[in-house]
């Protein structure tokens, strides 16, 4: 599962702290903090992997890779 905006882009720096809780990189947006970290938890616990990309100017990616299940 790939989501992608075309928004402001996330800064570097703030990157690998998106996924914490309550954390925002931008002061002006909407919301509390707690989207991505949700979604890190629940795959996590599904054994997938979250993955982010972002370029500023340009916006940002997020993807969702979960494992297949073998019967």
């Amino acid at each position: 599962i790939e989501v992608t905006d075309n928004g402001q882009g996330i800064p570097l720096e703030y990157q690998e702290r998106v996924f914490e809780m309550y954390f925002r990189a931008n002061e002006l947006a909407k919301g509390n903090g707690l989207g991505l970290y949700i979604v890190k938890k629940a795959v996590q616990k599904l054994n997938g992997e979250v993955t982010l990309q972002s370029i500023m100017g340009q916006g940002t990616s997020i993807k969702v890779t979960l494992p297949t299940q073998k019967h």
